[in-house]
């Protein structure tokens, strides 16, 4: 079942999410910025939605966020 932004016919694909992860380096730059080694070490038990304005971000299928409260997402009619 697809969910849409109410009223419209824009689907939303998903929520934007957040991953902490640590990204590992090999040393750093005289400017301070990290030379990193390539790898990410990913804590997929820290993923969570993205918020604004206490809203959650969802993407639509052209790749759009938006920021919706639930009461402006509604089901979309099977086709």
């Amino acid at each position: 079942m697809a969910l849409r932004i109410k009223g419209t016919e824009t689907v939303l694909q998903g929520t934007k999410e957040v991953i902490e992860g640590i990204a590992l380096v090999q040393g750093i730059e005289e400017d301070g910025t990290p030379i990193y080694a390539g790898e990410t070490k990913v804590n997929w038990d820290s993923q969570r939605f993205a918020l604004e304005d206490g809203k959650v971000i969802w993407v639509t299928e052209d790749d759009e966020e938006i920021a919706l409260s639930p009461d402006q997402i509604e089901n979309a009619p099977d086709e």
